[in-house]
């Protein structure tokens, strides 16, 4: 049971670290220049990195593909939490 625990809280870490590690990257400092201009806030890496997140989630929720109302619940659910997570109102 304890080991089960412990690939939980590993994947859990993974997660934040990809988002930590892709917000440590040049693109993603030039992305939040850019969304701090275009939204006139300031725009952290991290949050650029959440935008990102966001518009992915919301191109699986609004896809013309043949996906089922459940999907595009989890894909609505995954746009907001990553709207959220971006801080876009302040």
């Amino acid at each position: 049971m304890a080991k089960k625990e412990n690939l939980l809280e590993l994947n859990v870490s993974l997660n934040l670290n990809l988002t930590d590690r892709l917000a440590e990257t040049n693109a993603f400092r030039c992305l939040a220049n850019f969304y701090s201009r275009l939204l006139g806030n300031s725009c952290t890496a991290t949050e650029a990195v959440s935008i990102t997140y966001a518009q992915l989630f919301l191109f699986g929720t609004l896809c013309p593909f043949d996906l089922s109302a459940g999907w595009r619940a989890c894909f609505l659910l995954l746009t907001l939490g990553a709207i959220k997570n971006a801080r876009l109102w302040r």
